[in-house]
């Protein structure tokens, strides 16, 4: 049930943002709001009269993110801030909030800048690595869906279109908070060493920060709700995205369960934890890339293919096949079309993959791509576009002897098998252009 005395709010920060934090929460105690926990990127508030407070919010080395709240090194120092004169709140991860409100005469927690330096410091380290490791396996996993093998599926896909640029997103956001971490530890660092004020982000910074986190999440955001009307099942979507879900708060909790199992040294922590997400990371990349792949699939079964495939054994002078053993596939998406045919009797069989699109570049790149991957295959690729007779924009590459023909235009590539010893070249490849291009 909604509680007006209650307000939360998602704010994204660092624990070498603390001076940041310790001003949003100032800023929301004299709107008359108290802070009362913090859960990731949650903060939750109790309504208050409007007053000025002093928040205090200390990044704790010495504990590990996975200990439990009330672990006895927090709570001996938790005792010591109190013992001076400040009010705990809460503890999310390394940070411990605290505040006062006789804002006149308050003895800060922490004195010694380089000592204050080194704890925020070494306690950004779990984040900072984190946030690395989520954006090196998107990447992999990026390069692999984009980078390796080819690119009709992905072309002509909005769902992989759209989950690549969500995996962009996620990249993106993550490595802002890295950038931001190294360009104030360097700073920081060459402050220290001529003995001068050690700088922190202040609130305004953090704002600009979260405006481009915010900006990602907006996009991704857009792009699920776009993914979801591409598609004729988006019941399979949404299992996707709970999926998703279910599986990093299921791998976040074990991990804190198991670790709290027993006392392991902090180095024992560190890698178990680390483990555990990449593990957990990469699941929820499968099950994300596996969801939609079939989610695609489903959505081509249910489109409707061309009434006549542009090119069949008809064409070249031949009776088609067995209907029954014609297998077509055509997908589109909002940059290409492709079609893929396969079809013929025993003696005589076509197959070829043709993809469509009004921007050249990506006919370009999946031409590249082709050849580079049957480069590296081992295979012989010759142009031979000379042999034809044929308009100057069309592109004629013989692969492994004739077995294979990569037929170009700005416009429209065809990768057609030549299975048929009875037609010259020259017949079969004009025969292509006048019903293809």
């Amino acid at each position: 049930m909604w509680d007006k005395n209650k307000k939360t709010t998602y704010f994204m920060y660092q624990p070498y943002e603390c001076t940041a934090v310790e001003e949003y929460l100032e800023d929301m105690a004299e709107k008359g709001w108290i802070l009362e926990k913090i859960n990731g990127c949650l903060f939750t508030f109790q309504k208050i009269e409007p007053k000025k407070l002093k928040y205090s919010v200390d990044a704790f080395c010495e504990i590990s993110v996975l200990d439990t709240e009330d672990s006895d090194m927090a709570m001996d120092y938790r005792e010591y801030c109190i013992a001076a004169g400040w009010k705990y709140i809460c503890q999310a991860g390394k940070i411990q909030v605290f505040y006062r409100s006789d804002v006149e005469s308050i003895i800060p927690i922490q004195t010694d800048n380089r000592e204050k330096f080194t704890a925020i410091f070494k306690s950004s380290l779990y984040n900072v690595f984190m946030n690395l490791l989520v954006a090196v396996l998107f990447g992999f996993n990026l390069y692999l869906q984009f980078f390796q093998g080819t690119l009709e599926y992905n072309l002509t896909s909005n769902l992989s279109l759209f989950s690549g640029v969500m995996m962009l997103s996620v990249i993106a956001m993550n490595l802002t908070s890295v950038i931001s971490f190294f360009i104030w530890a360097i700073r920081s660092k060459i402050k220290e060493k001529n003995d001068e004020f050690i700088p922190y982000n202040n609130y305004k910074q953090l704002k600009r920060k979260n405006c481009l986190n915010k900006i990602y999440l907006g996009i991704v955001m857009i792009i699920l709700i776009f993914a979801a009307s591409s598609t004729n099942d988006i019941l399979s979507i949404i299992a996707v995205m709970l999926s998703i879900s279910l599986t990093s708060i299921f791998g976040v909790v074990f991990i804190k369960k198991f670790i709290n199992r027993r006392k392991y040294s902090k180095p024992a922590k560190f890698a178990i934890s680390a483990i555990g997400i990449l593990i957990t990371i990469i699941v929820t990349i499968n099950i994300t890339m596996f969801g939609l792949m079939i989610a695609n699939n489903s959505n081509e079964e249910g489109s409707d293919l061309p009434q006549k495939s542009t090119f069949t054994l008809s064409d070249l002078g031949y009776k088609d096949g067995n209907p029954e053993e014609i297998y077509e596939r055509y997908s589109k998406s909002i940059l290409a079309e492709n079609l893929h045919y396969s079809g013929g009797t025993e003696g005589r069989h076509i197959s070829y993959d043709m993809l469509k699109s009004n921007y050249q570049w990506t006919i370009k790149l999946q031409k590249d791509r082709i050849i580079k991957n049957m480069k590296g295959y081992g295979y012989d690729i010759e142009s031979v576009s000379y042999k034809f007779n044929l308009p100057k924009d069309i592109e004629v590459d013989s692969i492994d002897g004739g077995r294979i023909l990569l037929i170009s235009s700005p416009n429209t590539i065809v990768k057609v098998f030549n299975n048929f010893e009875d037609m010259s070249q020259y017949d079969f490849v004009r025969t292509i252009y006048e019903e293809c291009f």
